[in-house]
């Protein structure tokens, strides 16, 4: 099972990038090792969001249409984390996380509960 990641390793934020996937592949090792859900094993593929809407969105797109992801996570920024819910995860039915984005318009999207 994939889950795709975009996150700064560019940009104004990309001071949280590096450390955000290296926690994230932490978690992974511990629910892999766990049997994963349902017994299967869980694979990450982490993109660049650059800190921009724009190649943010790419990234999405790609980890979608290429990497076929079951959920997304990311991104730091609202706005890039924004313009990949509307164009890419809730147009596509994917499970979209992020743990640092803060804008209170995230919680108000018309997702079908897809954004978290």
């Amino acid at each position: 099972m994939g889950v795709g990641v975009v996150i700064p390793f560019s940009g104004d934020l990309s001071d949280f990038g590096q450390p955000m996937l290296n926690g994230l592949q932490l978690a992974l090792e511990d629910i892999n090792a766990a049997g994963g859900p349902l017994g299967r094993e869980i694979e990450l593929f982490d993109e660049d969001s650059e800190t921009n809407s724009t190649a943010g969105v790419n990234a999405a797109n790609s980890l979608v249409n290429t990497q076929n992801v079951s959920g997304l996570i990311g991104a730091v920024s609202s706005g890039v984390t924004i313009s990949i819910a509307q164009s890419v995860t809730i147009p596509n039915d994917i499970l979209h996380i992020t743990s640092a984005s803060s804008s209170p318009t995230i919680s108000t999207l018309d997702d079908d509960d897809l954004v978290f």
